[in-house]
């Protein structure tokens, strides 16, 4: 092993981030566990971006910056910065969101303390575009069981009722147990997906007190965007395709437990999950068939309509 490899890849996917991504930066920067490197991964942005990111590189070695030619879309710039990682714990920092100096400490510390996890993220306080708090957010996704089944179990009765829940995948991963999942899928929900697999390879970790600070605004991508949106700005190639979202995570979650390495036996007990999913999002199901519908009634020649 390289001792001289950091022992925390923070990776910052980011495009035209600079309102917030100076506030995110000083936030890291102030960790008090400073044994990481940042890794920002541009995805060609058109603003004051690249100067910033830039002005922080040049005073602070931990930072490294990389451009992309063209907008590859958001799930495969996240993807990109675990390319770049050579740490072996790994999270994904958010050009707008903040963090409690102490996070990455206490988060580390978990890890190291508990082979057996392989996330741990804490409670999460959300802020407005101007920092001001708000919802507090207690997931009690501190999923400890030893037997993967029971987790998987407990994962999805507890994520179905969570209100917020794209802060929960930001938290420190093991690289090793990150590597053998999907990692970010170019699907809308796409962190459900990618916890689903997570969860089935190890335990996840709750730090029982807010220490992240997840900023929502109207730039926001699952603000600004439909789940069809969310879609394209995942992957730009999605743009102009009869999309079904939600359907596609769907079969993404069974998908992904056919894949796993449990036996026949216990992922037939991991179904029904599946099915239930189903059961909660069905009018979205339907709205999903009403709009593909739509688009077939565009896409359609003259003649043929």
């Amino acid at each position: 092993m390289n001792s001289n490899l950091p022992r925390v890849s923070i990776g910052m996917p980011i495009y035209n981030g600079e309102r917030y991504v100076r506030s995110a930066l000083d936030s890291l920067l102030a960790q008090t566990f400073e044994d990481f490197e940042i890794i920002i991964s541009d995805n060609a942005s058109t603003d004051a971006t690249p100067a910033i990111c830039r002005a922080y590189a040049a005073k602070d070695q931990r930072i490294r910056y990389y451009v992309n030619e063209r907008n590859i879309g958001g799930a495969p710039n996240h993807n990109r910065t675990i390319e770049l990682a050579t740490a072996k714990y790994f999270k994904w920092a958010h050009y707008d969101d903040v963090w409690a100096p102490d996070l990455l400490a206490k988060s580390v510390e978990i890890l190291d303390r508990y082979s057996s996890v392989v996330l741990c993220y804490s409670q999460t306080i959300i802020i407005d575009e101007h920092g001001n708090p708000g919802t507090e957010l207690k997931d009690q996704l501190n999923l400890r069981a030893a037997s993967p089944v029971d987790r998987y179990h407990a994962f999805h009765k507890r994520y179905r009722r969570l209100k917020w829940s794209g802060h929960i995948f930001l938290g420190l991963m093991r690289m090793d147990a990150l590597k053998k999942t999907r990692q970010h899928a170019s699907i809308y929900w796409a962190d459900l997906v990618l916890l689903a697999e997570l969860v089935l390879l190890g335990e996840f970790y709750e730090i029982p007190e807010p220490l992240f600070y997840r900023r929502v605004h109207p730039e926001s991508s699952t603000i600004k965007h439909t789940s069809q949106g969310v879609a394209v700005f995942e992957d730009p190639t999605n743009k102009g395709r009869i999309l079904l979202p939600l359907w596609r995570v769907s079969f993404e979650l069974a998908r992904s437990l056919q894949a796993s390495h449990l036996n026949i036996y216990d992922k037939l007990r991991c179904f029904p999950q599946i099915g239930l999913w189903y059961l909660r999002l069905s009018r979205g199901l339907a709205l999903d068939l009403l709009w593909a519908l739509r688009q077939l009634g565009r896409l359609a020649p003259p003649e043929s309509r």
